[in-house]
């Protein structure tokens, strides 16, 4: 499955405004630490990623559009 039919078919699990709309819709296996998520929900332009979860001393975060997004920022839903 690509990483458009799988957000398409997943719930959303979070959310968060930045990047214009953040929705994550799936994590893969908490071992590869990988996750599922839609940018620019709040546009037309809806993106679809496969991101890594990595972790350092202040916690869980994705690199998107090279910047670091921290995990804890997130609505849970």
């Amino acid at each position: 499955m690509t990483k458009k039919e799988i957000c398409k078919n997943s719930l959303s699990i979070a959310f968060s405004y930045a990047f214009k709309g953040f929705e994550v819709k799936s994590i893969i296996q908490e071992s590869s630490g990988e996750i599922y998520a839609v940018s620019n929900i709040l546009t037309d332009r809806e993106k679809y990623h496969k991101l890594r979860i990595y972790t350092n001393a202040k916690g869980q975060y994705v690199r998107l559009y090279g910047r670091i997004f921290y995990l804890e920022n997130l609505i849970k839903l």
